[in-house]
């Protein structure tokens, strides 16, 4: 994570109140290494739940994210990629359409990642949510060269 993405995701954390700017400073001095992605510290420090990193995420990136729990992949996008693949990668298939692929991932996706689904699907574009809470915009679209 860039400096400029997770000084915008520390104060987006204050902002809401899901951690304290004191609790910020402890997570600097716990792992001043990882503290490039305070985020990550702060989750394993105990203090912020993972629910509540994902939506400071989101907000931060500007985009919503998917409820798996209330949301029913299609048939024919899991049919797409491999059980084996969804897992290692942390994905579900949700939607897919003659062009499109929409992927629930864990995090940001890799270049790498992107290409094997785009090669996996057939489909030149793909769409990203990151899971946990509400459905909404696609963390980023992209299109297999």
């Amino acid at each position: 994570m860039d400096r400029e993405t997770n000084a915008r995701l520390r104060e987006v954390l204050v902002q809401h109140a899901f951690v304290t700017e004191g609790q910020i400073e402890e997570a600097f001095e716990t792992e001043p290494q990882s503290a490039a992605d305070v985020g990550e510290v702060l989750l394993r420090m105990g203090v912020l739940s993972e629910q509540d990193l994902i939506g400071a995420r989101a907000e931060v990136y500007g985009i919503d994210v998917v409820d798996l729990r209330s949301t029913n992949p299609e048939a024919k996008a899991l049919d797409l990629i491999p059980d084996s693949m969804a897992r290692e990668h942390y994905l579900i298939p949700l939607a897919v359409d003659e062009v499109t692929l929409a992927v629930a991932v864990a995090d940001r996706p890799s270049s790498e990642l992107i290409d094997l689904l785009a090669q996996t699907s057939q489909r030149r574009s793909c769409q990203f949510w990151p899971h946990c809470r509400t459905s909404g915009t696609p963390l980023r679209t992209t299109t297999a060269p």
